[in-house]
């Protein structure tokens, strides 16, 4: 089961890359896979989750730290069965969409194999047992609680929660993705050890890179509405992408280049 995990960890990883690449270059084929018309900043948030996903499965295959698949699986169970229950809701209230019946069918198949992969981990213990800090910590409480209030608005259907203009539909479709985000944080606030925090981290940080510029540069365009939303994002970002750059990098006990395990169990902070 281990081997199966990390070759298909590798597998999903590089897929998710490829689609991260081709909704950032706009790749015709590869956005017409989403049933939905796509502003540029929209396609790039696409393309900043499917990257926040893919780095930290690839890591996942490549070091063989199964114990953190768990995590990952809840996440994007919780994020397809939103996002396929509310597709198919959307197809029966206009029969003619077929598009998007179809895209809500592959969203709960992916669910059910996510859901099973869950199961299959559970349990498997992690490579990297040491305490995630406490200042990491502190921050995964508050992206939760964020993610939450976030995604609840947009399930909600509330306006200006995103810095640019989105339909109805779509806020939901992005709540979900904030909600499933938000299990994943749970997850490693329920079980705070490195080997679960290390790949997060790095999908905040990918997510980040892929966003901030485009972000800063809306700055020009956006409505006075949403400059609020917009500043708040940009802050957010800035601060984890601060916060991943420093503990996978430059703490020296907690980067990804210092020793895993239990040896040299850092002192909480």
């Amino acid at each position: 089961m281990h081997r199966f995990l990390r070759l298909a960890s590798l597998v999903s990883g590089f897929l998710y890359t490829l689609l991260a690449l081709g909704f950032a270059f706009q790749i015709s084929w590869v956005v017409a896979l989403f049933p939905w018309n796509l502003s540029y900043l929209s396609a790039i948030f696409i393309a900043s989750i499917l990257l926040a996903i893919a780095i930290p499965t690839l890591w996942i295959g490549w070091k063989g730290e199964i114990g953190s698949v768990f995590g990952g699986a809840i996440d994007l169970t919780v994020t397809f069965i939103g996002m396929g229950v509310f597709s198919i809701q959307l197809y029966f209230g206009d029969t003619s969409r077929q598009s998007i019946l179809v895209f809500g069918i592959l969203a709960l198949l992916s669910a059910a194999a996510l859901a099973g992969i869950a199961w299959k981990s559970w349990g498997i213990a992690l490579k990297d047992k040491r305490p995630t800090p406490r200042f990491v910590r502190i921050s995964f409480a508050l992206f939760a609680v964020t993610l939450l209030l976030a995604g609840g608005a947009l399930i909600l259907k509330t306006n200006n929660i995103f810095p640019w203009n989105i339909g109805e539909e779509l806020r939901v479709l992005y709540g979900w993705i904030f909600l499933g985000a938000m299990c994943y944080f749970i997850f490693a606030l329920i079980k705070p050890q490195w080997g679960n925090a290390k790949g997060q981290l790095m999908g905040f940080l990918a997510y980040d890179l892929v966003l901030i510029v485009p972000f800063l540069q809306h700055f020009e365009d956006v409505i006075p509405e949403q400059r609020l939303s917009l500043t708040i994002y940009v802050g957010v970002m800035v601060f984890s992408g601060v916060l991943a750059a420093y503990f996978l990098f430059i703490d020296k006990r907690m980067s990804l280049f210092s020793a895993s395990g239990n040896e040299g169990r850092p002192m909480q902070r």
